[in-house]
């Protein structure tokens, strides 16, 4: 066994680099040391070397992992991170993910950058820099623009103007083809599927890309969005941590490190096994002024003055705190018990410490895993390494073109004494984009979405969940809405005034047999909610209009917070009068008795107002009223 810490009280002057990459080269550096060692093979009865397959690296957090995974790879060692829940994670779908965002919209810099940097477009970190060091005003999008049209060098400028070129023609093929085709021949015609099949651990790479395509084609299912759409839903599950899960393909045959965190490694054995973290802080979480709760010592409440406007926490409070720390602690020896019991052969233990002279030999303390471990290390007699993060030699630049030239970077800096280098530093650092204010404002709305962010500006959004991530258990409310609006689209209103229930039960029937309505579908269309429609005064005046339409689209110009942007919508109905028009809009939903036709409107005026404004500027005239019919109550509630 060996302890092996990073002494940041060591840490070089002139060493720029972060903890957890400076801890990522020493896990490289262990993995190197261990691979072509002599290990017996219980399974074959024999001994054999050590392959990278034989490794584990387990970490505390998932967060970690894919960083590890792609420095790993980039030195040149095999690995993979088994991150089921952080498929957004994963290196491959987090450069596809940027590359459909730049198509959807290039001037967004940090994914652009990604994607210059990755394969697709192959450029590479001095490249980069030269075209920010040429045009220095602006964001980085409209400094490679302007090096594709003026750049001093030519073999640089041909590869920025055919990269827009090629961004331009996905951009043109976006607007012809389904999101799932677009994927696909992204993934095929760019190579980016054949070049992830052949990193480590292919198999799983491109099952997480099929995967990605897939839930595209879900989501395009069922709504109608589009690319941006598509990528908004993405981000905000990252945003909520929504688990999907990854493709699991990896199998054992895959010689590759697998990084992991220490709940999966749990019933797993593993030759060698490097646990990572073992520097992090165990800090146990307080309960802050608010009440604390234990199932045992019952709530602990501040105490607080109003009078003299202070409050204090409360012997109880703190008496639960101090049991719920321990018992966190506890959990904590629990999950390092787990993690060193993983390994047959030898455990390797990395982490930071702040300064490894204050680790006490005598006195197991309890702030962090090597707190836990240093005194048993010492008994015990196994290696303890200290290093500086100063004296860690960077991956080969033949590998990858991340650590390139860092020597003579190191080296510049310190023996610099420009002036005008320090101060154009310090200008990028300072730099504030100055459209902050439009980041905040899409380019496109949907008339629902405006209406949402009247209504629920302090609300938390809750996502949708699509078929893959959930069994499915019947219609919810919104998708019965949709195919009470379909039924409705296809009845002839005339027709419906004079035949009734009798009518509008056979259209539904017909519906089913030719497809329009699944089976399931038909189930949920109530025909007494649709016929009260007709039996109103307002339905016969619809049903008896002489122009009329049905499920109109429309796009709408809109400032909203100084900002030009689109509105789209769909009107449900409208007809005209003599002496203007009609607007109808349908509602499915429930709605208690005891709740005021006033508190309903509210609920949609923004949204008919939207309607009404894109009504008049189409049909050249005036909207003279404008009802809800909400189906379950089968009755008109007039807006205007």
């Amino acid at each position: 066994s060996r302890m092996t810490l990073i002494d940041k009280s060591l840490k070089s002057e002139d060493d720029f680099f972060e903890d957890a990459e400076t801890e990522a080269e020493v896990i490289a550096d262990i993995i190197r040391e261990n691979t072509g060692k002599t290990v017996y093979d219980v399974k074959r009865g024999e001994y054999r070397k050590l392959c990278y397959k034989d490794i584990v690296v387990l970490s505390r957090s998932r967060n970690s992992i894919s960083g590890l995974e792609r420095y790993l790879n980039n030195s040149g060692i095999p690995a993979y991170g088994d991150n089921s829940e952080g498929y957004f994670e994963s290196v491959e779908i987090q450069v596809f993910v940027n590359f459909l965002k730049i198509i959807d919209n290039t001037r967004r810099d940090v994914p652009l950058i990604s994607v210059m940097r990755s394969m697709i477009f192959g450029f590479g970190e001095q490249e980069l820099a030269q075209i920010r060091i040429e045009f220095e005003e602006g964001s980085f999008y409209s400094a490679a623009v302007r090096y594709s049209e003026e750049g001093s060098d030519e073999e640089l400028k041909t590869k920025t103007s055919e990269m827009f070129r090629t961004l331009g023609y996905w951009k043109a093929v976006k607007k012809t083809v389904t999101l799932e085709e677009l994927l696909r021949r992204l993934l095929y015609e760019t190579g980016y599927f054949d070049y992830c099949s052949g990193l480590p651990v292919g198999k799983q790479r491109i099952s997480n890309l099929r995967l990605l395509v897939e839930k595209a084609a879900e989501f395009e299912e069922k709504n109608y969005s589009g690319l941006y759409g598509f990528l908004t839903y993405i981000d905000a599950m990252k945003r909520n941590n929504i688990s999907t899960g990854e493709a699991r393909t990896a199998g054992e045959d895959e010689n590759a490190v697998r990084i992991m965190t220490v709940h999966k490694s749990k019933g797993l054995e593993f030759p060698v096994v490097i646990l990572s973290g073992a520097g992090r802080r165990i800090r146990p979480k307080g309960s802050g002024n608010t009440a604390s709760l234990h199932k045992d010592f019952g709530i602990g409440l501040p105490s607080v003055n109003r009078a003299e406007g202070w409050h204090r926490k409360t012997l109880l409070q703190r008496a639960i705190e101090r049991k719920k720390a321990d018992e966190e602690i506890d959990e904590e020896v629990r999950i390092l018990y787990v993690a060193l019991t993983r390994a047959i052969d030898r455990i390797e233990v990395t982490g930071s410490v702040k300064d490894s002279g204050k680790l006490d030999e005598n006195d197991p303390g309890k702030k962090s895993f090597v707190d836990m471990m240093y005194s048993a290390f010492v008994r015990g007699g196994d290696d303890i390494v200290i290093r500086n993060s100063g004296d860690v030699k960077y991956a080969d630049d033949r590998y990858f073109g991340k650590r390139a030239y860092v020597e003579s970077l190191s080296a510049l800096i310190a023996g610099s004494e420009d002036e005008d280098m320090y101060d154009k530093i310090n200008e990028r650092l300072s730099y504030v984009y100055p459209y902050t204010s439009s980041k905040k404002v899409k380019s496109k709305y949907s008339v629902t979405e405006l209406n949402d962010a009247f209504m629920k500006k302090d609300e938390k959004i809750e996502l949708r969940f699509p078929q893959f991530s959930q069994e499915k258990k019947g219609l919810n409310a919104a998708e019965i809405g949709t195919v009470m609006h379909k039924v409705m689209e296809k009845l002839d209103f005339k027709t419906a005034l004079e035949g009734g229930m009798d009518y509008i039960e056979e259209k539904i029937d017909e519906m089913k047999e030719g497809g329009t309505l699944t089976e399931e579908e038909s189930g949920y269309v109530k025909a007494e909610n649709i016929a009260g429609f007709f039996d109103s005064e307002m339905g016969k005046r619809a049903s008896l209009s002489t122009h009329s339409e049905k499920e109109r689209e429309f796009i709408l110009l809109k400032n909203i917070e100084g900002e030009d942007t689109i509105v789209q919508g769909v009107i449900d109905f409208f007809f005209e009068e003599n002496d203007g028009l009609v607007l109808i809009d349908y509602k499915n939903s429930y709605v208690s008795g005891g709740t005021d036709d006033r508190e309903i409107v509210s609920r949609y005026k923004e949204q008919i107002s939207l309607y009404e404004e894109a009504l008049e500027a189409a049909k050249n005239k005036k909207v003279k009223e404008s009802y809800l019919y909400m189906f379950n109550s089968k009755k008109f509630i007039k807006v205007r």
